[in-house]
């Protein structure tokens, strides 16, 4: 479902939708403000999983905690998830924006136990295979670069999703979606009413020098009950 704002996503119908997406169309520009920044941020990242840093916002009892309480919890998890970025004010203050408008949202929309913020680098450690999430959704910013794949069920042959190869799953490739750099999207996981989102990340790119190009992507899950994280910062 593509929508002019987020606050589209908290309607009935909305919640029988696997993707729900925003489109802030900025230009070539826009895309890449921040791709230098980036290649830095890539040297403080572990290679294999691209991870800056993780926070856990623990909400569990919420029943006791005044609105104050859970809209404070969510700052100090946004203040130290962007700490890594302190060498940037405007990319900083974008993540930050973009963290609380999510966070809080996602909380309306869930009355969530938990919610596990996440900055990661994505250059030669993408994804690259179709599949769903095993929670309940992910809001996902991409900051520079190209943004995920995603697929419609309609489009899905779902035995070849099984297979290794997965040849032949997508069934008209002109049919696929994919999002760009500043778009927001909730993409919901098999834990969800909805059911869950096949999507992918998309083809590495690499600058002239051939060395990979990079991508800053904000995440925001919302992961089962009873499913507990670590806060993790590099």
């Amino acid at each position: 479902m593509r929508s002019q704002t987020t606050a589209e996503w908290t309607s009935d119908a909305a919640d029988r939708c696997k993707a729900l997406w925003v489109q802030r169309g900025w230009g070539l520009a826009e895309r890449e403000r921040f791709s230098a920044d980036v290649e830095q941020l890539a040297t403080l990242a572990p290679m294999e999983t691209g991870e800056l840093a993780q926070v856990y916002v623990d909400l569990h009892g919420r029943h006791k905690l005044a609105k104050a309480q859970v809209e404070a919890k969510i700052h100090e998890a946004i203040a130290k998830l962007s700490s890594c970025l302190s060498d940037n004010p405007p990319l900083v203050d974008l993540v930050r924006q973009d963290a609380l408008m999510i966070a809080t949202l996602l909380d309306k929309m869930h009355d969530l136990d938990a919610m596990v913020l996440k900055l990661e680098v994505v250059g030669l450690n993408n994804c690259s295979r179709w599949h769903q999430d095993a929670y309940v959704g992910r809001a996902i910013v991409t900051y520079n670069g190209a943004g995920t794949k995603f697929l419609e069920d309609s489009n899905v042959d779902f035995d070849a999703l099984k297979s290794k190869s997965q040849l032949g799953c997508v069934r008209d490739p002109a049919q696929m979606l994919q999002t760009q750099a500043g778009d927001v999207m909730l993409m919901r996981g098999r834990d969800s009413r909805a059911g869950g989102l096949i999507h992918r990340s998309p083809e590495p790119a690499f600058w002239p020098s051939g060395t990979v190009r990079n991508r800053l992507c904000l995440k925001i899950d919302v992961p089962p009950a009873g499913l507990g994280y670590t806060s993790v910062m590099n």
